[in-house]
């Protein structure tokens, strides 16, 4: 497949394409190149903090669940 390297926005789609397969390491890097590129797409900042936050609540649930027992193991937080 070939890409425009100055376009933000097949990064941008291919970042959606990777999300809706699962694969969400992907959908961050081609997020992060749709930003990185002469011209942007600025929607993927959004996309990109959303993700982000998204993981960072997935990781202080599963923190608190293993710190009170839930998960069969003790972790302290």
């Amino acid at each position: 497949m070939r890409i425009s390297p100055r376009s933000g926005k097949p990064h941008n789609q291919l970042a959606i394409v990777a999300l809706q397969a699962g694969r969400t390491l992907e959908a961050v890097y081609y997020y992060a190149r749709a930003l990185l590129v002469r011209h942007p797409i600025l929607t993927a900042r959004d996309s990109l903090t959303g993700l982000f936050e998204r993981v960072c609540v997935a990781a202080v649930s599963y923190a608190f669940m293993a710190s009170v027992g839930i998960l069969g193991c003790r972790v302290g937080i």
